[in-house]
């Protein structure tokens, strides 16, 4: 998921640095089909990114969890590293 997330991440052109080392933290609900909803940012990184991050997220699909071998809604906190140099 990282490798999906930086492979598709678009990185600001006005970054007011040159490194960006930080990490996102979102809450976020696994529905039963699969999709997220109940986002919740716990640590926001800022520039853009973490709106970016939520949108790539709305995107995949997750593996709802199982509870006697029905699935069901699970709540999850996502920690993504956020590590970004200027070139």
């Amino acid at each position: 998921m990282i490798r999906y997330l930086y492979e598709n991440i678009r990185w600001p052109s006005d970054l007011k640095g040159n490194v960006i080392d930080d990490i996102a933290m979102i809450s976020l609900d696994v529905r039963t089909d699969s999709l997220i909803e109940n986002i919740v940012y716990l640590k926001k990184v800022g520039y853009g990114i973490d709106e970016q991050i939520v949108e790539l997220l709305k995107r995949k699909k997750f593996i709802p969890s199982i509870q006697n071998n029905i699935p069901v809604k699970m709540n999850i906190i996502l920690s993504i590293p956020v590590q970004y140099r200027k070139k």
